[in-house]
């Protein structure tokens, strides 16, 4: 079972044990377990958790189950973060098992606005080393309307996010 308490995920695992696992988040108030999937199909789903929101955008935050415990999934040393949504000036995606990339586990989609409606999206596949993100490419795609932004969705489910981890629910 699976909960999240403040700034604290609280797993109770069917065979025993639990873990209680910290991450940061912008207002622990409107943290909140999004759900999990296996994102790299090793036999393990990773946790996804809303750490943080505005009035357009929200970032979540993953853990992987590592050594016997669920733990915090990094990036450059830092809490992992993954934003989703968007406004007129930026919007932001991301999903697991991106389908335009076999080997990466986790793809996020991010720009800025270069007109109306219009965006520049730099894409960034990663796979998983043990607690870390890991970078395998980076590419800048050409400035696309909204409507047909060339975002790469998640291999399973169709969709951004994560199997049943739907982003913007």
């Amino acid at each position: 079972m699976l909960s999240v308490s403040g700034t604290q995920l609280l797993v109770h695992y069917s065979g025993g044990g639990t873990d209680s696992v910290a991450f940061q988040a912008g207002d622990p108030t409107s943290a909140r377990l999004l759900g999990a999937s296996d994102a790299d199909s090793d036999g393990h789903a990773e946790v996804f958790v809303q750490v943080d929101q505005g009035a357009a955008q929200q970032v979540s935050t993953l853990f992987r189950y590592v050594g016997g415990h669920l733990r915090l999934v990094t990036l450059d040393g830092k809490q992992a973060t993954l934003a989703y949504g968007g406004s007129t000036g930026y919007v932001a995606s991301w999903s697991c098992r991106p389908s335009s990339s076999p080997n990466a586990a986790l793809a996020t989609a991010t720009g800025p606005s270069t007109g109306p409606n219009v965006y520049k999206l730099t894409v960034t596949n990663y796979q998983f080393d043990g607690t870390r993100l890991v970078t395998l490419s980076t590419r800048t795609l050409a400035p696309a309307g909204l409507d047909t932004l060339p975002i790469d969705h998640d291999a399973v489910s169709g969709k951004a996010g994560c199997g049943p981890v739907l982003l913007g629910q």
